[in-house]
C-alpha cells in the first residue's frame, strides 16, 4: 500500500490507460478533450472538423497506447498526434479540385448555351476532314 501511495494519481491513470482499462481511456479522455477540442478548432477553423480531429486523435491513442512512454505527460502526445491529423486533412483538402469556377457560378443557360456551341471531338475531326479535302480539291 505504500507502494501505490508514492505512485501520483495520474501515473496510475496512464498506466490503467495504457493497459487497455476503459475507465481510465475514460478518464483521460475527460482530462483532455476540452484543450484538444480548442486546439483542433484553432488548427482546422470549423467545429464540425475539429470533433472529427478529435475522434481520430482518441482512435490512434487507443490503437498505440502501447507506444506511450510512461512516465510522460499524456497532452503533448496526443496534440502531436492532433497535429498530424490536422496536416493531413488539409492536405487532402488542398489535392482536391475546385467545385465551382475561380470566377464565380455561371448561368446554368449561359453554360448549355456554351457547351451546344462546342463542336464535339467527332465533328472537330470531320471538319478538319473536310478543310483538307476542299483544300486539296484546290
Amino acid at each position: 500500500m505504500f507502494v501505490e501511495a508514492a505512485v501520483p494519481d495520474g501515473q496510475r491513470e496512464q498506466d490503467r490507460a495504457r493497459s487497455g482499462d476503459p475507465a481510465a481511456l475514460g478518464a483521460v479522455f475527460d482530462r483532455t478533450a476540452a484543450e484538444l477540442l480548442h486546439v483542433a478548432v484553432w488548427l482546422c477553423g470549423n467545429r464540425a472538423d475539429a470533433e472529427d480531429l478529435l475522434q481520430r486523435t482518441f482512435v490512434q491513442a487507443i490503437e498505440a497506447r502501447a507506444q506511450f512512454e510512461p512516465g510522460r505527460p499524456v497532452l503533448p502526445w496526443l496534440c502531436g498526434m492532433l497535429g498530424n491529423h490536422a496536416r493531413h486533412l488539409r492536405r487532402e483538402r488542398a489535392r482536391r479540385l475546385p467545385a465551382r469556377e475561380p470566377d464565380g457560378e455561371r448561368d446554368p443557360a449561359t453554360a448549355a448555351s456554351d457547351a451546344a456551341s462546342r463542336p464535339r471531338p467527332g465533328q472537330t475531326q470531320a471538319r478538319t476532314a473536310l478543310a483538307r479535302a476542299s483544300l486539296l480539291a484546290s
